[in-house]
């Protein structure tokens, strides 16, 4: 069953193109342009399920207990253990906020 492939910032599963590079896939989205790396090798250590690339806001403190977004970055996501985690980003086509997803997850770019 190949998987569930979809834009990191559109959503869009059809419209995409792919150049491979060893065991890197290159992914463009021709609908919106963006680009992604998608990894063959990154799996769960849980179930062993491909992992998806997501986009986590990264938040900074700015002024007392306010925080401020300081950019982005890529985190991999199981299917499966993560399921509900990836459903609320397809749906929403946002990043994930900083709080739903750990730090020191090991499974980070």
């Amino acid at each position: 069953m190949p998987a569930d492939i979809r834009c990191l910032t559109c959503g869009e599963s059809e419209a995409l193109r792919g150049e491979r590079n060893g065991d890197v896939i290159h992914v463009t989205c021709e609908r919106c342009g963006e680009t992604w790396p998608r990894d063959l090798n990154k799996r769960c250590d849980k179930c062993g399920d491909v992992l998806r690339p997501v986009p986590k806001v990264v938040a900074a403190p700015s002024r007392g207990n306010q925080k401020s977004i300081a950019g982005s970055m890529t985190v991999y996501v199981c299917p499966s253990c993560d399921k509900d985690l990836l459903e609320r980003h397809l749906r929403s086509r946002s990043p994930i906020a900083p709080d739903e997803w750990s730090s020191n997850d090991s499974r980070t770019e």
